[in-house]
């Protein structure tokens, strides 16, 4: 979502805003296999986003995932709860 709408060469760029720094995190975050590092990367991203781009960001979403000890095969997920839409494809209960 960040490289279609921040990025500074980005069609769906609408505010215009062209940031370098921008550009280089997109390309690291993109790279990046560790996952800790790749989620501090996205975060920096956002916070330029809030606080340089031409955007008002309305709402921030706070959510929490709670799952039983018995649910296998879900993982984290950028981007939404519960390990976004497509959980049902890959989660079973364990006996």
């Amino acid at each position: 979502m960040l490289s279609i709408a921040f990025a500074p060469d980005a069609e769906w760029n609408e505010s215009r805003w062209k940031n370098e720094r921008m550009g280089m995190l997109l390309k690291e975050a993109r790279a990046e296999t560790d996952q800790a590092k790749r989620a501090e990367l996205q975060c920096e991203m956002q916070r330029l986003v809030s606080d340089e781009s031409g955007v008002i960001i309305p709402v921030h979403k706070n959510s929490v995932d709670g799952l039983s000890s018995r649910v296998k095969g879900m993982s984290r997920n950028p981007l939404g709860t519960l390990g976004g839409s497509e959980w049902p494809e890959f989660v079973w209960l364990d006996s």
